[in-house]
């Protein structure tokens, strides 16, 4: 596998859904830019293998697996291999804001989070591969029509239904990896960490949630991840702080009121210390 990190690029729908092909060749290399999802999508991966970081956690992807990333993720590709391709159905949250879709994702959400991929039986992906041709087909015949979202919403909705029964299914059969205790609490305070990033970032307000002493979920976090919990917060913090200097026009002004730092002073302080450049410099050199 090559050993060249890349991560996602920013991707973004005003309005829709999208479903596009990608391929290690010239289109893996167009993810670059580690980002925060303003989108979610499903990939489903044909051929070749990566390492795709969601929210801080590594997942290795390999053929007749499909992975399910929500809005508001952070992610990027760690590693891949030359012949890796997937194929992706993307939606905007607006696109299925009125849809039954929204009680769907929310009754899956625990396992969705827990479990983002999932390597499909050959029955399954005989199933994922049906419901996907069968969404492109109609996406593709309906594309010059105007009046096509309900078409699409309806599609969307079916295609997420036949997926979340796979995941009912691997839940149901015990077929989800079983994991450690301090496993399970990194995971519980990784999902507390990015859902909570912007507003919270003291180690005890974390361990409060999670019912045990801050001393001890630095202990656990420094055995499982290699780094203290705080270091966590601060990179999730860094990481979102980059895509938007990377794939954004916001000001630092801007970043640093949508992470609620005091001030953009205080922020750059942060950002310099973290990453070992101000804003401004790291912004200058990713354009």
């Amino acid at each position: 596998m090559k050993t060249e990190k890349i991560s996602l690029p920013t991707v973004s729908l005003s309005d829709g859904v999208m479903l596009q092909s990608v391929t290690s060749e010239g289109q893996v290399e167009k993810y670059l830019q580690p980002h925060r999802m303003e989108l979610g999508c499903f990939l489903i991966v044909n051929s070749g293998k990566a390492c795709i970081s969601i929210n801080m956690m590594e997942y290795d992807v390999i053929p007749h697996s499909i992975v399910i990333i929500l809005p508001n993720n952070i992610i990027r590709i760690v590693d891949y291999t030359d012949d890796f391709r997937c194929e992706i159905i993307a939606f905007s949250p607006r696109f299925v804001h009125d849809m039954d879709l929204i009680r769907q994702i929310v009754s899956n959400m625990e396992t969705i989070c827990s479990k983002p991929m999932i390597v499909l039986s050959s029955e399954e992906m005989r199933f994922v591969d049906e419901l996907h041709s069968t969404f492109a087909h109609i996406y593709n015949r309906i594309q010059e029509h105007t009046d096509n979202k309900k078409i699409l919403q309806n599609l969307l909705l079916s295609f997420f239904y036949g997926i979340c029964s796979i995941y009912d299914k691997h839940r149901t059969e015990g077929r989800e990896a079983k994991l450690s205790r301090k496993e399970e609490i990194v995971r519980n305070y990784l999902s507390l960490v990015f859902k909570h990033y912007d507003k919270e970032r003291t180690v005890a307000w974390y361990a409060a949630r999670l019912c045990i002493t801050p001393t001890y979920l630095n202990a656990v976090v420094k055995v499982v991840r290699g780094m203290t919990a705080s270091k966590v917060i601060s990179e999730a913090i860094v990481l979102y702080a980059k895509s938007k200097l990377k794939s954004s026009t916001d000001t630092v002004q801007q970043i640093a009121d949508s992470l609620n730092f005091p001030n953009a002073s205080f922020f750059a302080k942060f950002f310099k210390r973290e990453v070992g450049m101000s804003p401004t410099e790291f912004r200058e050199r990713n354009i």
